[in-house]
């Protein structure tokens, strides 16, 4: 996820080529621009049952900063998710669940 702003002196790439112990030569060059996708991203467990490998609910809160039909989650820690299972309640469709990775379309604006 692309944080919200980044200050112009953490977006640079720094190149520097050395031979025989020494700097022969160096840059300082603007790095891609960041295009934030989200702002507020919250992820809580809901459910009842939280034990390892327990079926289990969880709330995804964000707001996209720009519309978009769809959004792309996967589960990183800990190992294991498994969306395979999941259903949207209310405002969404699951477009595709499979082991750690999940697309549900909904409309976000």
């Amino acid at each position: 996820m692309h944080p919200g702003s980044v200050p112009p002196e953490d977006n640079l790439f720094t190149m520097v080529h050395m031979r025989d112990d020494g700097i022969r030569g160096s840059r300082v060059v603007s790095a891609y621009g960041i295009q934030p996708q989200f702002a507020m991203v919250a992820i809580s467990l809901t459910g009842a049952l939280i034990a390892g490998g327990a079926l289990s609910e969880i709330e995804l809160q964000l707001i996209p900063v720009q519309p978009a039909s769809s959004v792309w989650l996967r589960g990183k820690e800990p190992i294991g998710f498994d969306f395979s299972q999941a259903v949207v309640p209310v405002n969404g469709t699951v477009l595709s669940a499979l082991d750690d990775t999940i697309e549900i379309a909904a409309v976000l604006t």
